[in-house]
């Protein structure tokens, strides 16, 4: 009478443990770059963000044809940063951009009130952790960005000439 074995050999064993090892080796590195693709393709997400938020602030700054706040500076004096803009845009509507309380970039459009509705605005960005504005003289405005990216602040700043100040 023979006897069937139904165990498993050592053997066998660590040659599955061995297949199974370099079937790991493998795959380890494409999960990783799985993984640093999907973060890499956020943060370009979040850059490609910030650059059509800053797209938008200076392509109406640009066209503007008067800055009403910040006031001008006394002088050389161009330290004060404000929390806010307004200006007239090219249709001679005044225009603010400042940030609410849901750390979202709103650009608002004095003329869209209509019989006391008060608008929300238009959102340009969100995730902005500060804005900030200054003025040199007539018509040169610089403002200020921040983000915050996983935990990293970046700030982007850009300088504008108002192209229809007379």
């Amino acid at each position: 009478m023979k006897h069937k074995k139904n165990g498993i050999t050592l053997v066998e064993i660590l040659i599955a443990i061995a297949v199974l090892g370099l079937m790991m080796t493998f795959l380890f590195p494409i999960f990783s770059y799985s993984r640093r693709a999907g973060t890499t393709m956020n943060r370009l997400d979040v850059y490609h963000d910030i650059r059509k938020v800053d797209h938008a602030i200076s392509g109406e700054l640009k066209l503007g044809s008067g800055v009403l706040y910040p006031p001008k500076p006394a002088g050389d004096s161009t330290t004060d940063w404000y929390s806010q803009v307004i200006f007239r845009n090219h249709l001679n509507q005044v225009l603010m951009v400042y940030l609410n309380e849901q750390d979202k970039l709103v650009l608002f459009n004095y003329d869209d009130i209509k019989d006391s509705y008060l608008s929300l605005g238009r959102f340009l960005g969100s995730k902005v952790k500060d804005f900030a504005v200054r003025r040199h003289g007539n018509s040169v405005i610089e403002y200020k960005l921040t983000f915050e990216i996983e935990k990293q602040d970046f700030t982007i700043s850009n300088r504008i000439t108002l192209v229809n100040v007379f």
